[in-house]
């Protein structure tokens, strides 16, 4: 037991470290920024640019435009956080596209695109609006070299950014625009070589898999810097860190019809409660008392970290309602329909689920420990106490009235076509 407490507290102890050295690098950036971006250059490549040359930059576009209403939580027990209050509205979205740039190079460690001239070639790069922050500084000293031994490339595909190895943005992020990149193989017959990072996580290799992509078929990024003759780009299908609700349908529907076979009947409950007791942090403080508020309306606690990432398709594509605290294993709510969810908070939160749950027309509801939630990444670790009563009357009301069959059997997507 000892032994389970001190890899625990090593756990924790590794990830406050390791927050703190984000921090720190994010301070080195922008300090850096300006003297490097005088000695090298930096211009933009951005995506109106891109459409304003559709020939020279051979765009396919796709889909069709949609609008999101992120509406604000209604009957909610406590008082909605300024974070997610900020962030409602209505949240439109362009068409998507792909599109292919000659002779560009890929730098640095977030695999960043550059075009012939040296622009940053904005689809590549998530977070541009903020690239000051963001960028890395060893993008820029690698792009200032000569070239020479530089890797080629003939036509390529980068699934690799600065943020790839977070759960969150491995799927919003990287695999929601792998359907530009079958839009572009249904329009060239054109396979381009797909770039994944360097010794990919289990759950990234299975993935892929689900839509496709064997390891063996990609090549894994493992130098500063390479040359594509063919670089092929797809819209960042995301606005206001909302993703496109097609662009969710698609991964779910292609995740779905890819799972393999399982020997039998895999008996997922359709209440989940989604534990984060092997989490380096954000854990429910009272979760013994929460479990046993949610057993009697047929919940059952699931550790995702336990299960494949299959099965974590299978989960949340079978599931009702979910309760889980602010964190990764939200992000699965992709693979639902008609869902509920209820998110926990502490003094840490962002509103990336409140906006998902959004965009797939989800019914959201949150519940917070009764502190001040804003995002302070110094409290990203601090632990979830649950209020039970406002837990369990928010339970009552949801389960206990026609209302929430009505919703859940009839809720339909909010997106639209513009």
């Amino acid at each position: 037991m000892q032994a389970i407490i001190y890899a625990i507290k090593k756990k924790i102890l590794v990830g406050r470290l390791k927050a703190i050295s984000i921090v720190a690098k994010y301070t080195l950036r922008q300090w850096l920024f300006k003297p490097l971006t005088k000695i090298v250059g930096l211009k933009i490549l951005a995506q109106e640019d891109v459409l304003a040359e559709k020939d020279k930059y051979q765009v396919w576009e796709f889909g069709f435009p949609e609008t999101v209403i992120a509406d604000e939580i209604r009957e909610s027990t406590d008082e909605i956080p300024q974070l997610i209050h900020s962030h409602t509205g209505v949240i439109n979205f362009g068409k998507p596209f792909v599109f292919t740039v000659t002779n560009a190079q890929l730098v640095g460690p977030a695999v960043v695109g550059f075009d012939e001239p040296g622009n940053l070639i904005a689809e590549t790069f998530p977070g541009i609006g903020n690239i000051k922050k963001y960028l890395p500084t060893r993008t820029l000293l690698f792009k200032s070299l000569p070239r020479i031994k530089v890797p080629q490339l003939e036509t390529a595909y980068s699934l690799v950014n600065w943020r790839s190895q977070n759960y969150y943005h491995w799927v919003t992020d990287c695999l929601i625009r792998l359907k530009g990149l079958e839009h572009y193989r249904e329009q060239t017959g054109n396979k381009p070589l797909l770039i994944i990072q360097a010794n990919p996580l289990k759950w990234q290799v299975e993935s892929l898999r689900l839509l496709g992509y064997e390891p063996e078929n990609c090549i894994q990024w493992k130098v500063p810097r390479v040359e594509v003759k063919h670089l092929v780009v797809a819209s960042a299908q995301r606005e206001r860190r909302t993703p496109s609700p097609a662009a969710c349908v698609w991964l779910r529907e292609q995740m779905l019809s890819h799972l393999p076979a399982i020997d039998s009947e895999q008996n997922f409950a359709s209440r989940i409660y989604i534990s984060r007791a092997n989490a380096v942090g954000r854990k429910v403080a009272n979760e013994d008392e929460v479990l046993a508020a949610l057993t009697p309306y047929g919940f059952k606690a699931y550790i995702l970290e336990n299960l494949s990432f299959a099965d974590q398709v299978r989960l949340f594509s079978q599931a009702e309602i979910v309760v889980a605290t602010h964190g990764a294993g939200l992000t699965n709510m992709i693979f639902g329909k008609n869902l509920t969810v209820i998110e926990l908070f502490d003094s840490f939160l962002t509103p990336d689920y409140f906006l998902l749950a959004k965009a797939l027309g989800f019914n959201y509801k949150f519940l917070t420990s009764g502190k001040k939630t804003q995002f302070q990444y110094s409290k990203k670790f601090n632990a979830v106490s649950v209020d039970i009563a406002k837990l369990q009357a928010l339970l009552t009301k949801l389960l206990d009235t026609s209302d929430f069959w009505n919703v859940t059997q009839d809720r339909q997507p909010v997106n639209t076509i513009s």
